[in-house]
């Protein structure tokens, strides 16, 4: 889950014919995650708890493992304007914020392999002719006639990549 998230948990239980459905939730760290007596799970800070729902007799229980991420917030490039001539390289790096998110990997992408190549650690290649671009104020800008290249960090977050436009 990530951090102040909430996610409901539903605890079934068995027989179906039983009188008492009544389950007390309960959180091993609080502090982690909290959890109403509804079932509502609250991420509160990054870290692992057991969420637990026992029977309102005491005698049975199940548990469920919840680990709370922090998200990434932000992407900073190390540069914001390159130009390259053909074969040449530029590396640029990318800083996640914040430094404790839980997933910091960052993966390149190119939208014209003709124009330009990236590495898996940033590095530009131009394979065409002079390439350009610039990023001001969140928008993508190019002069008439350069030919457009865009990089886009990705993060990664609960095992998916989600894009960070600029």
């Amino acid at each position: 889950m990530a951090k102040n998230t909430e996610k409901v948990l539903k605890a079934t239980v068995s027989p179906s014919s039983a009188t008492n459905k009544d389950v007390k939730w309960t959180s091993s760290n609080k502090k982690v995650a909290s959890v109403s007596a509804a079932g509502v799970v609250t991420a509160k800070q990054k870290g692992t708890t057991k969420i637990t729902a026992t029977s309102s007799d005491g005698k049975i229980a199940a548990s469920c493992i919840v680990t709370v991420i922090q998200q990434v917030t932000q992407v900073k490039l190390s540069a914001t304007s390159v130009k390259l001539a053909k074969g040449k390289t530029k590396t640029i790096t990318a800083t996640i914020q914040p430094n404790n998110a839980t997933y910091k990997s960052v993966n390149w992408k190119t939208s014209d392999k003709s124009v330009a190549t990236v590495s898996s650690k940033g590095v530009i290649t131009a394979n065409g002719e002079d390439v350009k671009y610039t990023i001001k104020g969140g928008k993508l800008t190019m002069k008439k006639g350069d030919r457009l290249v865009s990089m886009l960090p990705m993060a990664h977050m609960y095992g998916l990549a989600f894009e960070f436009l600029y």
